[in-house]
């Protein structure tokens, strides 16, 4: 080969490689894919604090006693289940509307809230819920009366309806302890009744007190003790503790125990709500009032022993003579024909005063009977 030919063929291997380098140096060299700008994620939108809510309580008790401590332990529970958000303000003492008023300030809203014996003081409007006052005497269970309350509201429709035709709910449930007699005038016999001019509530007991020949007069609580005191009555119907709530064991010297089923305690108390102010809470707020519904009757029974056994302390040392009214006697009363006919009397009353049919007033009172016995079985503490 020449030395020309040899000079061309290294110029052109020279050539090829220089070509080889600038296209790799090119293809190492090249712009990278632009880098995507992120998006920026959404601030989230805080959740909005409820505003909080006061409800009005209305009860004709003041606070003290079984109604003070136990209403207080429910606006408490209801505050603190609900992280404040719903606080419950007690108008004590009728401050708000009295017990006859209830039904229509809780119904249209003068209280968000009411607390009273609604069966006995309202009986045209919550004929059923006189049952528990008007069917059946001398039953001794205030814990299984309430228990047997609550279970009327799951099983029995017109238990609840009652109290939504009204445009209320109930939403706790509580008794008052055992009945008995404070009296001006000592009572140690089945005759020391006849004359006897005393406050009675509930129909059964207004008909077995007549049946033994008292004389009963219809009064709120809070008008008794002016009564006795201007001896328009001799005696009430009274449990340890509103003996001494209401003052009563300062003009009667003489409190008459009728063991082991004293006259029998009416459970039909407790808080029932205006059904708007109901259906205007959220359903964790429902569930709450739902909830501490289930927790009163025995946090109530716990409170109501404790008061029972103070009242009856403070009855002693008021000089207040505690008498055993003879065994003998009660079971006399018992089996009194009137007494007998008490409960053929209230179905008769309740056919006429409600808008059910005899056939099933007498199924719910046939099955608020047997709940009654399972639960005083359960149940069974008599204080």
């Amino acid at each position: 080969m020449t030395s020309k030919g040899l000079k061309l063929k290294v110029f052109s291997l020279c050539l090829v490689l220089v070509l080889g380098a600038m296209l790799i140096l090119s293809a190492c060299t090249t712009e990278p894919e632009p880098t995507p700008t992120p998006t920026p994620t959404p601030t989230p939108t805080p959740t909005p604090t409820p505003e909080p809510i006061e409800l009005s309580l209305s009860i004709a008790a003041p606070p003290s006693g079984t109604p003070g401590r136990i209403l207080t332990w429910y606006a408490d529970e209801v505050a603190k289940r609900t992280n404040g958000a719903v606080t419950i303000k007690v108008y004590w003492g009728g401050s708000l509307c009295g017990n006859r008023e209830m039904v229509d300030a809780v119904s249209t809203g003068l209280a968000d809230i009411g607390s009273a014996p609604w069966g006995p003081y309202f009986s045209n409007l919550f004929p059923l819920h006189t049952m528990t006052s008007g069917a059946f005497v001398f039953h001794s269970n205030p814990l299984a009366y309430v228990m047997t309350g609550e279970q009327m509201f799951k099983e029995i429709p017109e238990w609840t309806d009652e109290f939504t035709n009204n445009n209320l709910i109930r939403v706790a449930h509580r008794a008052q302890g055992n009945m008995y007699l404070e009296s001006t005038i000592p009572v140690r016999k089945l005759d020391d009744f006849k004359g006897l001019k005393a406050r009675i509530t509930g129909s059964n007991n207004i008909a077995s007190f007549k049946a033994v020949g008292g004389v009963p007069v219809m009064l709120m609580a809070g008008e008794a003790l002016d009564a006795l005191q201007k001896k328009v009555i001799d005696a009430e119907m009274v449990s340890y503790n509103t003996a001494v709530l209401f003052g009563g064991y300062e003009v009667c010297k003489y409190f008459i125990v009728m063991n082991p089923s004293g006259l029998g305690g009416d459970p039909d108390f407790g808080p029932a709500m205006n059904l708007d102010v109901w259906n205007g809470l959220s359903p964790e707020v429902q569930q709450v009032f739902m909830d501490v519904r289930a927790d009163l009757p025995h946090k109530w029974a716990e409170i109501d022993m404790e008061e029972t056994e103070v009242s009856r302390n403070t009855l002693i040392e008021a000089g207040v003579e505690i008498i055993d009214f003879p065994a003998a006697d009660l079971e006399a009363w018992k089996n009194l024909p009137e007494i007998q006919q008490i409960k053929e009397d209230w179905v008769k009353w309740a056919v006429a005063n409600s808008n059910y049919p005899e056939s099933r007033i007498r199924e719910i009172l046939n099955r608020y009977l047997e709940i009654l016995d399972e639960m005083e079985k359960q149940y069974p503490q008599v204080w």
